[in-house]
């Protein structure tokens, strides 16, 4: 009995930690414990950790740490190319070893053996195909043939030079600071693959999640398949109904065929969730890049539509271990005179920040900056920083008072919104006015979809337009 307890306990807390991980950030779970496991799991966890190996091994050990950070998430490595290897290699031993004795079974046939295996293989093949094909680099030779293929907007794109590689910059592309290279029809860059996701491998990335979501989908249904099948054999049904009196219906004997399932193949129900999560995961991932494929849209141009300023988040924390603050706060362009220094410097366009570590150590405030696989140190007084954060604080309080009035008088002429549609509401950009209301690259279902699965690149025209220009 111990052992079904325990693997009911573990599946509950997978859940929270999933539910947590995937939707801590709704309007529903503010202030409740599921948003503070969320912050937790994607910050606290590590912001504690460097806390830790600062007290412990000071200055230098956090700086060791934030090199393996920029080494791991900032250059490219296969780090997560080997993880998903051992991944599905663990996953597909351990159905061989647990599933493979009751096949064949009393519903699924011997094929299943090779099936399973060839179904693994095409997707492994897919991850290949994704991470070391090219996703569309631009070049000197090429960049004339994209300039013509993806004209600008004048609203999110403009004419103007990469300011690395030295080229035109031509629109939907982007340069990948970690790749260090221009991609076009960019979407963004995936640890996974160890490689960009652009215009000439985006449809392998959709056949990757595709397969490997159905692929899930699949050794579920085998697995629960494998499971009902030794229900049947056994004839456990009759057994509980027969011997043990119990009555024949579902309600009586789910508990009984629950608990002798957690029994007796507790490694097989361990596996059938594991590959049912991952399925939903898959399942989501896939809906939302499907939808930016239809639409002809790219996840790197999601966040130019909508809020152009992105959070930045600056962690203070003194040396005796006191109160934490947490400043969220983006700053771009002119600044005003009065601002502090260090504004100053994080909104600077020269420097890419990729996180920034705020301690305050006595009078002064030591900021450790990650930019470029570089860690940078600057020094400042906090009294200044603790001045700007008040008046800041007070702007806050106006801006928040001023948007509570306009809203009112909006809400006014409005019917009230449902319960339902704030509970199903996943993000505060719903409520943010995008920047732009008509895509131009839309050009209709269909033609999006040749474009995904026949890039502008790949086509005879765009290879003999480049010949011509040769």
């Amino acid at each position: 009995m111990a052992v079904q307890w325990l693997l009911v306990c573990h599946g509950l807390a997978t859940l929270l930690v999933v539910v947590s991980f995937l939707c801590g950030q709704w309007p529903i779970f503010n202030g409740t414990f599921i948003q503070r496991i969320h912050y937790f799991i994607t910050f606290g966890a590590y912001d504690y950790f460097l806390r830790f190996v600062g007290v412990v091994l000071g200055s230098r050990g956090t700086d060791a740490i934030l090199s393996v950070e920029n080494f791991c998430c900032d250059r490219p490595n296969p780090s997560l190319q080997v993880v998903y290897l051992a991944i599905i290699g663990a996953t597909y031993y351990f159905i061989v070893q647990s599933i493979f004795g009751y096949i064949p079974g009393y519903y699924l046939s011997g094929i299943h053996r090779y099936t399973s295996l060839l179904a693994v293989g095409v997707g492994v093949v897919l991850f290949l195909l994704t991470s070391f094909s090219d996703p569309g680099t631009i070049n000197a030779e090429n960049f004339s043939k994209y300039l013509s293929a993806y004209p600008y907007d004048n609203i999110i794109y403009f004419e103007k030079e990469c300011s690395t590689c030295r080229i035109p910059k031509p629109a939907r592309s982007k340069h990948c600071s970690i790749c260090d290279r221009c991609v076009a029809r960019f979407d963004h860059h995936c640890g996974w693959m160890n490689n960009c996701i652009g215009e000439r491998n985006t449809r392998f990335f959709m056949a990757f999640l595709l397969w490997h979501f159905l692929l899930c989908i699949y050794g579920t249904v085998a697995i629960g398949l494998v499971l009902a099948g030794q229900l049947k054999e056994i004839r456990v049904i009759n057994i509980l109904t027969v011997y043990y009196g119990i009555e024949n219906s579902f309600r009586s004997l789910a508990p009984h065929v629950v608990q002798w399932l957690l029994g007796s193949y507790n490694t097989q129900l361990l596996l059938m969730v594991f590959l049912a999560i991952v399925s939903l995961l898959l399942a989501g991932f896939f809906s939302y890049h499907a939808n930016l494929c239809i639409t002809n849209t790219t996840t790197n141009e999601v966040m130019s539509f909508y809020q152009p300023f992105s959070p930045l988040i600056i962690t203070l924390k003194n040396h005796k271990g006191g109160e934490k603050n947490s400043v969220v706060q983006h700053l771009k362009g002119n600044l005003s005179s009065g601002l502090f220094c260090v504004m100053a410097l994080l909104a600077s366009p020269c420097i890419k920040m990729h996180r920034v570590r705020v301690y305050l150590v006595g009078e002064y405030t030591n900021i450790h900056l990650c930019r470029f696989g570089n860690i940078f140190k600057r020094t400042f007084k906090w009294e200044d920083y603790i001045q700007w954060q008040r008046k800041l604080n007070e702007a806050k309080a106006s801006t928040a008072a001023l948007k509570a009035g306009i809203s009112g008088l909006n809400s006014e002429g409005k019917p009230q919104e449902s319960k339902w549609k704030l509970f199903f509401r996943r993000s505060r950009l719903e409520d943010v006015e995008p920047v732009i209301k008509n895509n131009i690259y839309n050009k209709g279902f269909l033609h999006n979809l040749h474009e995904i699965i026949f890039p502008l690149s790949s086509r005879h025209s765009f290879s003999q337009g480049k010949s011509k220009a040769g």
